[in-house]
């Protein structure tokens, strides 16, 4: 990155959302009572299935929806909650990217510049700084029409990063582009948003893209935030089990529970499965899969057959029945795995194991 593009970059706002909830008129609560702080400069995630509240929130974040009575969002120090969109100094990407077909990849960048009515000098340097810092500037004179989907994604954000937006927010920004060009652009994204150097939310219902993206990551359900945390704790540390299925598919395991002698274990239609501490009421096991092991079945704790197997280059995933009262999924990290149809054991590590609330109720924002 040049000096010149370097400075078209600067820090962001600090963003705050203080008891914002938001009820239709039809008496949807599409989101309840949230309170979120975002710092300046970070890159924040909302993750979670649709349905779950995080749209209506960057809304609300955006001046697109109005929080219901009593919900404050801050810029700063400034109280923007009746400031109007076209005030705010937010930029916007959506899923469709929205860019004018009919202008080239600079018309587009600048014209959010022209609205502004940026003298035309002024706006020309900043439109050259922001194709410099996104990368386009050889394509500076190209019709959006003519370009890939990850261009046209790197045209929109830079379109919406020209008029220098106190707070960037994108609505599922890689969505619209097929799978395996998403996660090509998934790294792709996350640097040009650590180059632009401004606070950005951004909403998704993919954890990997999440993960690859944000520093932290808001994971949001029935209309409330279960947890926020680094990609890191929300992995290792989920609050709740929704949080351990959601984030990485940890597996749940059921079964009888019985404490003899201190010694807490589930006993299950697969064997028996020795616990870190006793199991209370309300609470859950879970594994993640690349913690459980392979072993021979004639001597390992627990045994199921193997009715799933895909390799994935750097291990094995397989599915196994019979453990418990769902299947398993187990990552193998072997060179050869075993196949379809076999009885294997499986061992797992009492202290990789987590006992978590079994209701999200427990959990704060």
């Amino acid at each position: 990155m040049t000096g010149k593009a370097g400075s078209a970059s600067r820090s962001g706002t600090r963003i705050r959302l203080d008891g914002c909830a938001k009820t239709f008129p039809d008496g949807t609560r599409a989101l309840l009572d949230t309170t979120l702080d975002v710092a300046h400069g970070e890159i924040m995630a909302l993750l979670g299935p649709s349905g779950c509240g995080k749209t209506t929130m960057l809304r609300i974040v955006a001046g697109l929806e109005t929080a219901d009575a009593g919900g404050r969002v801050r810029f700063g120090e400034d109280d923007v909650t009746a400031v109007p969109i076209e005030k705010r100094a937010v930029g916007m990407v959506f899923q469709s990217y929205a860019l004018f077909p009919n202008m080239t990849v600079a018309g587009n960048v600048g014209y959010g510049l022209k609205v502004q009515g940026v003298p035309r000098h002024q706006a020309a340097q900043r439109v050259e700084e922001v194709l410099a810092l996104c990368q386009l500037t050889a394509l500076a004179g190209r019709s959006v029409s003519a370009l890939s989907g990850g261009q046209r994604q790197r045209v929109a954000l830079a379109r919406a990063v020209a008029p220098r937006p106190r707070v960037l927010l994108l609505d599922e920004p890689l969505s619209a582009l097929d799978a395996a060009l998403r996660d090509h652009l998934r790294s792709e994204l996350a640097a040009l948003l650590r180059r632009l150097n401004t606070t950005a939310i951004f909403v998704t219902h993919d954890q990997a893209e999440a993960m690859a993206i944000a520093g932290r990551i808001a994971v949001m359900r029935s209309g409330r935030i279960l947890q926020i945390d680094t990609p890191e704790a929300l992995y290792h540390a989920p609050a709740n089990s929704y949080v351990a299925e959601f984030v990485g598919g940890a597996n749940r395991f059921d079964g009888a529970y019985s404490d003899p002698d201190d010694s807490a274990k589930l006993v299950l239609p697969g064997g028996e499965l020795r616990l870190p501490r006793p199991l209370t009421n309300g609470h859950a096991v879970y594994v993640r899969p690349e913690t459980i092991a392979i072993a021979n079945p004639e001597t390992a704790p627990m045994t199921g057959e193997v009715t799933g197997l895909i390799f994935q280059g750097t291990h094995y995933r397989l599915t196994v029945d019979g453990v418990t009262s769902r299947a398993v999924t187990v990552d193998h990290p072997g060179r050869t795995g075993p196949k379809i149809g076999d009885r294997v054991g499986l061992e797992i590590n009492p202290e990789t194991i987590l006992v978590l609330p079994d209701s999200d109720d427990q959990a704060g924002t």
